[in-house]
């Protein structure tokens, strides 16, 4: 019987320069506001960390070694009380005392296996819901096939042909995990359009979205629900974007744990980041009113003035959702594209009430429009009736042919001027406002 023995899978040719570009990659990340990482525990020294091991009743490793066949202990390793992996299969363990660093390069594997392997640990007994023996035996197995690409299996008698113990469950639980790890949800990278003020919901064709949180808007606000992100826009018609960041159980720091020429082993830690990203196109309009005189446009008349009618805003069902001052607040806030009426609610001074209501649809091609709302201006026909006192009679006589001036007593300029007939009647029509009348006949 062999030793007892245990082997692992790492990261990278030249894991020095691996290493470096990793914290690269992050400190990059970290500063563009994509990822921060609160990274714990971070040894890295000569002989800190001591190893506890934990031998399982009944279960032996089966390694079908390139010089034959090998059989030991299965132990589960503790180092400073972080679940440990063996990754040099067919490599003694004699030392209670290792060192510890996060240069992965120290593992000497490939680029590949090395990512392999930190997903097995990762996925392994510390995962939620893993902390079962089998599901130690698992990542242990599948990290060795990677790492050597033979066979390993385990059997509950100190016998290479004893009874297998099956652990295909585990594996597959962990082998699923692994691959569909930095898989992201099917809407990453998409560019969607919502209507400002307005929600959308996507669903996530790859069921992924559950592994992920939010960690970051612009301009929106966002929800999961399950496998459905929703996103809502902001009143601002500004573009926006919701970025995922998928979940992680652990803040440690991968390390490699080593002692001359005893076996490495390996605790799982954070992996690279897996992010996700949806772009949000807001789309929406606004509308802009222009109060005119229904007769004269842009010019008002005596005392009234276009200026301060009120114009109510209302969707599609009715409701009131922005108020409009005609020369204070023309333009209404960012609506979403859809049907409006305006509607005046209080006419300027000198204006009649406008009922008419006035139907507006915004759309991709009429986003932002301007619309001319008309009010009559008040007016009244008054009659003057000019008389004198008959010599001969005593009685009041209407005067005939006596021209009179209407001046607007605001501005003292002249606006009408209006002449009596036969019996001394005049009719003038005035429009809001106070007047000055002066007789220039007699």
């Amino acid at each position: 019987m062999t030793k007892r023995t245990c082997r692992f899978f790492f990261y990278g040719k030249d894991e020095k320069k691996l290493s470096k570009i990793y914290k690269g990659i992050l400190a990059a990340l970290s500063i563009i506001g994509i990822v921060t990482l609160n990274l714990l525990n971070v040894n890295a020294a000569v002989n800190d960390s001591n190893l506890v091991k934990s031998t399982y009743d009944n279960v032996y490793a089966v390694y079908d070694g390139p010089d034959r066949t090998h059989l030991f202990y299965a132990q589960r390793y503790l180092l400073n009380g972080r679940t440990a992996y063996c990754i040099e299969p067919g490599v003694a363990i004699d030392a209670n005392v290792y060192s510890s660093t996060s240069d992965l390069s120290v593992a000497g594997l490939s680029t590949e296996t090395l990512r392999y392997v930190r997903l097995a640990a990762y996925y392994g007994y510390d995962y939620t819901g893993h902390q079962t023996r089998n599901y130690f035996l698992a990542a242990q197995e599948l990290m060795w096939e990677r790492i050597t690409g033979r066979s390993v299996r385990w059997v509950s008698e100190l016998n290479v042909n004893g009874p297998e113990i099956n652990i295909n469950n585990e594996k597959n639980e962990i082998s699923n995990l692994i691959a569909n790890h930095y898989k992201a949800p099917s809407f990453n990278t998409q560019t969607i359009e919502v209507n400002v003020g307005e929600s959308k919901t996507l669903t996530d064709s790859n069921n992924v979205l559950s592994n992920y949180d939010i960690y970051s808007t612009n301009n929106t606000t966002a929800s999961i629900n399950g496998n459905t992100l929703t996103i809502t826009s902001n009143s601002r018609r500004s573009n926006g974007e919701v970025r995922l960041i998928r979940k992680t159980y652990t803040s440690q720091v991968t390390l490699i744990y080593y002692n001359g020429s005893n076996q490495k082993m390996i605790s799982a830690g954070s992996l690279d980041p897996a992010i996700a990203a949806v772009n949000v196109n807001k789309i929406g309009g606004s509308i802009t009113i222009d109060k005119q005189d229904s007769e004269t446009g842009s010019v008002s008349l005596g005392d009234a003035t276009l200026i301060g009618a009120n114009y109510g805003v209302y969707n599609s069902n009715n409701e009131l959702i922005d108020t409009l001052v005609s020369g204070t607040k023309n333009k209404s806030k960012d609506l979403p594209l859809g049907n409006y009426m305006i509607k005046e609610i209080s006419a300027s001074e000198g204006y009649e009430l406008d009922t008419k209501e006035y139907h507006v649809e915004l759309t991709k091609e009429n986003q932002d429009p301007t619309m001319n709302v008309y009010e009559d201006i008040i007016k009244r026909d008054v009659t003057f009736f000019k008389v004198y006192a008959s010599e001969k009679t005593g009685f009041l006589v209407g005067e005939k042919n006596v021209k009179f001036e209407a001046y607007l007593k605001s501005n003292n300029e002249l606006f009408t001027t209006f002449t009596t007939n036969d019996k001394g009647y005049a009719e003038a029509e005035l429009v809001y406002g106070t007047y000055i009348i002066k007789q220039v006949t007699t």
